[in-house]
């Protein structure tokens, strides 16, 4: 085997450039890693930017377009025709009150006696179950009534004011 005899000089001289290469090549990762990382925020400061401006305007489109949809479905629809009815039942009301029999009513209500006829508690009086209807009489062989509120008492519903004889 030959050896080769390098010479202590010619030792140092081909480390010092190795050690170059590797300052060199070390020097280029990192300008690289640089360059990627100044990418990287600047790419994460833009996406975090176009987040911010777009999150609000895409979740603030979406719930105005939802919340008008609803809205022009309750409105157009069941709004509407609940308020149309509960202005029709206001404006039956509001004729009927200012009728002879409304003006009747309320004098009753004034004295208490309405609650009286509509709840069958007067002295002597009674209730009784005919034809699945309830009825109040106020005594014995005498006209009575049909109780309206009975579907609250008694479960069974009554046409309203019918004078009936008690038997």
């Amino acid at each position: 085997m030959e050896t080769t005899e390098i010479s202590f000089e010619e030792n140092i001289n081909l480390l010092t450039s190795e050690i170059k290469k590797l300052r060199k090549q070390i020097h280029n990762d990192q300008q690289e890693r640089t360059k990627q990382n100044k990418f990287l925020k600047i790419l994460g400061s833009k996406y975090c930017v176009i987040s911010v401006i777009l999150l609000p305007l895409v979740t603030g489109f979406f719930g105005y377009y939802s919340g008008k949809k609803s809205g022009q479905v309750y409105w157009t629809t069941k709004g509407y025709n609940i308020a149309y009815a509960i202005a029709k039942d206001e404006k039956a009301s509001a004729n009927w009150a200012s009728s002879g029999d409304g003006l009747d009513a309320y004098l009753m209500y004034k004295t208490g006696a309405l609650s009286t006829i509509l709840h069958c508690s007067g002295i002597g009086w009674h209730t009784e179950i005919q034809n699945k209807k309830v009825a109040c009489f106020p005594g014995l062989g005498v006209s009575g009534w049909w109780l309206p509120n009975a579907e609250k008492i008694k479960g069974i519903s009554n046409p309203p004011d019918v004078l009936l004889k008690n038997q």
